[in-house]
């Protein structure tokens, strides 16, 4: 089954799956080149002799300036903000830069390992993706963050209206999340530990407040009745299925046909098992027959993307009984429609409480005010986005050098170890050459004093 996730809900799987450092997505992320210009002639095809002075250049680091590290937000800004300035107000909410920019860089960073990682595409925040209104992926991402930053403004104020506080398990996570952050790792996403706290807690009062209205004993609590018709509605079904697949037989009437057959005896048997057998004899069809391997069942709903006629069949069947449909893309589908599982009426609930709950969270957003600072307004968006870029690449720098020097030290350690264990062989031999010269010695002493005796014996005989 689809689940639908709004777009709180992605921002909260988003926050609570917050990385302990910077190191797993650094090495993706050197677009720095991005904004470099090419217009750039060659001085000897000038007629001139001079050089464009317009020409850019791409910022680059060697190491993490300390202007960073007093301040994050006052270094991509060029000054123009500081890290507990307000951005934005929401309803008279204060949003301060460093929760701001943590969503921005958190962004950037999601999509741009998101592409390098699926497409092996190098996120470029100077791409138009808009030709009308002139946007870019740079525009989306500082919209993208604004949204994010005024819709938790709001729902944090809302849960506060209601007196609603973090559990204690979350102000445990809250502690291991702020301890697994160093200053690198908050420097990687623009912000300070302060920010970084706000936007866990403003990710975990959403959460409580979706549970405190619509969880068990909420004032709005769905009911066995609201989701029975809510599932009727949205259009949910469950089956098990068996497909019998023809896609690759193009070519091949025989091939085809005995597929056929197959689907209609396995169809054949299934119409005199019992009902109390019916689903488990089923299952076993899926474990021998079933092109795709799956015995699990299978719900879907009105916005799920089927083959023509599977859905077309499972809307004709009632529960516990048995259809086939006529040949598809894909093959011959054997079908047993089911009743609803406690784990689907589960997921279906979920759906439910998560479209009433973005409904409520579009309503109060749409009452709400909104106002962005100047210094918000008025920022060279692509500059700070180089700046940021540039200080990514620095820190991941930083860090690949303290690896390195780690592991030398290392390597270091274990050619010690080892020379001592040689020096301990070593002296091991000539311990025991020591002891075997001994033993000659007291061998040969042995033997003289032997021949000694003898030659004493011999005289006096």
């Amino acid at each position: 089954m689809k689940k639908r996730i709004g777009a709180l809900l992605l921002a909260m799987l988003m926050v609570m799956s917050l990385l302990a450092g910077c190191g797993s997505t650094t090495e993706d992320e050197d677009t720095t080149d991005s904004t470099t210009s090419d217009t750039t002639e060659d001085s000897t095809e000038s007629t001139d002799d001079t050089t464009d002075d317009s020409t850019e250049e791409t910022l680059t680091l060697t190491e993490i300036p300390e202007e960073a590290k007093a301040d994050p937000i006052a270094y991509v800004t060029d000054g123009a903000i500081s890290a507990s300035d307000t951005v934005i107000t929401a309803d008279g909410a204060e949003i301060p830069a460093n929760l701001y920019f943590y969503w921005l860089t958190y962004y950037y960073n999601y999509y741009s390992y998101y592409y390098y990682y699926y497409y092996g595409y190098t996120f470029d925040v100077t791409e138009v993706v808009d030709e009308d209104e002139g946007s870019t992926v740079a525009d989306t991402l500082v919209y993208m963050a604004s949204n994010i930053s005024e819709m938790y403004a709001v729902l944090n104020d809302k849960a506060d209206e209601y007196g609603i506080t973090l559990s204690e398990d979350q102000e445990t996570s809250l502690s291991e999340v702020l301890t697994n952050y160093n200053d690198n790792a908050l420097l990687y996403y623009t912000t300070n530990a302060e920010g970084l706290e706000e936007a866990y807690r403003e990710s975990c009062q959403a959460t409580n407040l979706q549970d405190y209205l619509y969880g068990e004993g909420g004032e709005y609590e769905p009911t066995d009745e609201t989701i029975a018709d809510y599932a009727e509605e949205q259009g949910y079904y469950t089956c098990r299925y068996i497909l019998l697949y023809t896609a690759d037989l193009e070519d091949d009437d025989d091939g085809r046909a005995a597929q056929q057959e197959a689907a209609q005896a396995i169809y054949d048997a299934l119409q005199g098992v019992s009902a109390d057998e019916l689903e488990d004899t089923f299952a076993e069809y899926q474990a021998e027959s079933n092109y795709d391997e799956n015995t699990d069942e299978y719900t879907f709903d009105s916005d799920d993307s089927l083959v023509d006629g599977f859905r077309e069949l499972v809307e004709t069947l009632e529960v516990g009984e048995v259809g086939m449909t006529d040949e598809t893309d894909y093959g011959y589908f054997v079908i047993l429609r089911l009743d609803y599982s406690e784990d689907t009426l589960a997921e279906i609930e979920d759906d439910y409480i998560s479209d009433l709950y973005n409904s409520q969270i579009d309503e109060w957003m749409n009452a709400a005010t909104f106002e962005t600072s100047e210094a918000l307004d008025g920022m060279d968006w692509q500059a700070c986005f180089e700046r940021i870029i540039a200080l990514q690449s620095a820190i991941a720098a930083e860090e690949e050098a303290a690896a390195a020097e780690e592991e030398e030290s290392e390597d270091a350690d274990t050619t010690e170890d080892t020379d001592t264990v040689e020096d301990t062989d070593t002296t091991e031999d000539t311990d025991t050459a020591e002891d075997a010269d001994t033993t000659e010695d007291t061998d040969t002493a042995e033997d003289t004093e032997a021949t000694d005796d003898t030659a004493e014996d011999t005289t006096e005989e």
